[in-house]
């Protein structure tokens, strides 16, 4: 199926509060301020530079907004829980959350996989679903009836009930494809710029279904508002608090050293997905190494320092700080219009393990739990951003690999699951009784 894109698929480059922050900064401000640099600062132990924004604005020589500053500080709202190092983020529980721990394996073999009827453009929809239907903790979740609406607001559209319903449908055993029609009916409801009948990209829509279902749970608006201070940093709590967050959230530690002096700041931030380079790598190993090597801020990408009181050489470093239960990873494919259509090598399995940060801003000792089995395979084909399809290769309940084309179901064998053109890749953690780290062995996927 050919669809014209008229905004390019990838080149959004943020998280989901993110995206809806700077919508919102741009329409009411009418744009980015000017710019200000990275700042270092004395006894900062969270400072204000956008880790996120590490490639999209250092590297072209801009600096800091008082837009993207603005994102910052929701960041650091939303990161405001204790984090462990390999053991999730600690949260209170609530009626958003799961009363009983994560399941990281199917219970039982469920029925047949069912497909999803295109409705016009819409295989971005049913790609990203299916790769949701075969998450075990999100879709045990959703199908075990634990969610309760907290507001009943007549025709409001309902993130959580909607994908349930789909989800059920994808796992309910029929032979005939289902159709997403919930979902679509509202896809100006979980995003303001998508339409109806137009393609759209499957990773933004991934992210902003999981902020739509997070802001249902914490009974949230469904919609952003301009809300400010107390209520906003409210809302932002509500929020990290959901089982979304449970299940795809961890935390990223963020350095940045002054060369000169040596002063160092540290942010920490939290993710739903990891987006990573792969313009010069050849495996998802290399490019998660390329994204959390350090990286020399030299020229017009120097820094203000507090201590030495100008402008410096610096270096930026950001590492895995706590891992997620689901590690999502977004293949940057797309750079303005030109997709990069390359293969890059990726496992069944993943070890996160060396590219933790430790005590000291160091590699990790070797902790347990921090292997990852692949479940879902999204891919977009095509050879540009003005044309294109989605599919998606999952595993099954009983451990088998489909290929999920719309309405078309195919049992497919391993390898080709192993040879696609992945644009988001989907791995599910390995429960801890089943984690065989050896001690001392760090860096096993890494080449």
């Amino acid at each position: 199926m050919l669809a014209e894109h008229e905004r390019p698929p990838g080149v959004l480059d943020a998280r989901v509060g993110d995206k809806r922050v700077r919508e919102e900064e741009e329409e009411e401000d009418g744009g980015m301020d000017a710019a200000r640099r990275p700042r270092i600062e004395l006894a900062a132990p969270q400072h204000a530079w956008s880790w996120r924004h590490r490639q999209d604005v250092l590297q072209e020589g801009k600096g800091t907004s008082a837009a993207q500053l603005s994102i910052v500080a929701e960041r650091l709202l939303r990161a405001s829980g204790d984090a462990e190092v390999g053991g999730g983020v600690k949260r209170p529980r609530t009626s958003a959350t799961s009363a009983e721990p994560l399941p990281l394996e199917w219970p039982e073999v469920l029925g047949r996989t069912r497909g999803l009827r295109n409705l016009g453009n819409t295989c971005f929809v049913n790609a990203t679903v299916q790769c949701l239907a075969h998450c075990p903790p999100l879709a045990l979740f959703l199908r075990g009836g634990q969610y309760r609406p907290t507001v009943s607001i007549p025709g409001a559209f309902d993130a959580v009930l909607a994908l349930a319903e789909t989800v059920q449908r994808v796992l309910g055993g029929e032979a005939v494809a289902a159709a997403p029609y919930t979902l679509v009916r509202n896809l100006r409801s979980i995003g303001r710029r998508f339409r109806p009948g137009r393609q759209e990209d499957a990773h933004e829509f991934l992210l902003l279904l999981l902020d739509a279902v997070s802001r249902t749970l914490a009974g949230t608006p469904p919609s952003p508002l301009r809300v400010h201070g107390g209520d906003r940093a409210r809302q932002l709590k509500a929020e990290a608090d959901t089982i979304v967050y449970d299940i795809f959230g961890g935390t990223l530690r963020g350095t940045l050293r002054c060369l000169r002096c040596g002063l160092q700041s540290v942010s920490h931030e939290r993710f739903l997905d990891l987006s990573v380079d792969i313009e010069s790598v050849s495996s998802v190993d290399k490019a998660l190494r390329r994204f959390t090597a350090p990286e020399r801020l030299c020229g017009s990408n120097q820094c203000d320092c507090a201590q030495c009181g100008e402008r410096g050489d610096a270096e930026k470093q950001l590492r895995v700080e706590s891992v997620p239960n689901v590690l999502v990873l977004h293949l940057k494919r797309f750079l303005g219009v030109r997709k990069n259509s390359k293969m890059v090598s990726y496992a069944p399995t993943l070890d996160l393990q060396s590219v933790l940060v430790g005590e000291l801003g160091e590699v990790a000792a070797p902790v347990q739990n921090t292997r990852y089995r692949l479940f879902g395979v999204l891919v977009h084909e095509g050879a540009s951003v003005h044309s294109g399809h989605y599919v998606a290769w999952v595993k099954d309940t009983n451990g088998a690999w489909l290929l999920c084309d719309d309405e078309r179901v195919s049992q497919v064998g391993e390898a080709s699951a192993l040879q696609q053109q992945a644009y988001v890749l989907f791995y599910l953690r390995v429960p801890a009784r089943e984690d065989s780290h050896v001690e001392g062995s760090s860096s096993r996927n890494v080449e």
